[in-house]
């Protein structure tokens, strides 16, 4: 309540003299944040606007060659817990329509504790399988010795059974 009233009280002569001084510094401090953050959002959106319109796999094949940029993998891992089954597809039906969808390996980890699990993995596997180079599902298992329950976890249960499954 005080921060509200403080500015008012420069209107009474005499009457706390550092007010018009606190006040010039505390808006032209706040005026500067404002300006820097202004500035580094504009910066970011240029750099990710001219991301977004480079060839990056053209760019690779510049740099080194067909052959290498196409032996480039990505592997995707999508944590999922007591998602619905159709947001799920939805999610990755927007990884298929992306133009190197071919050359990704998506790895949908489950929570043990998910509702149909089983279910959820044999429908994915059937309806999404196509679209990537290799569809993984894997259930993390509950209680893990180190672990902390959570998304985290989950995901890196998912990244180490990719690796698993692609080492073989």
């Amino acid at each position: 309540a005080l921060f509200g009233f403080f500015p008012l009280l420069g209107l009474l002569p005499g009457c706390c003299r550092g007010v018009h001084t606190g006040n010039l510094v505390l808006q032209t401090t706040t005026w500067l944040f404002f300006v820097m953050g202004a500035a580094g959002c504009l910066s970011y959106m240029r750099t990710l606007g001219r991301a977004l319109v480079e060839d990056w796999y053209a760019k690779a094949i510049k740099e080194f060659g067909e052959e290498a940029a196409q032996q480039v993998m990505h592997v995707v891992v999508l944590p999922a817990y007591k998602e619905p089954i159709q947001l799920i597809v939805e999610t990755i039906s927007t990884l298929a329509k992306q133009t190197r969808s071919k050359s990704t390996v998506l790895c949908v980890t489950f929570e043990e504790e998910t509702p149909d699990v089983d279910k959820k993995k044999a429908q994915l596997q059937e309806s999404c399988g196509q679209f990537f180079l290799k569809l993984i599902t894997t259930t993390h298992p509950k209680g893990l010795e180190g672990e902390i329950p959570g998304a985290c976890s989950n995901r890196n249960w998912g990244c180490r059974r990719a690796l698993l499954q692609l080492q073989e």
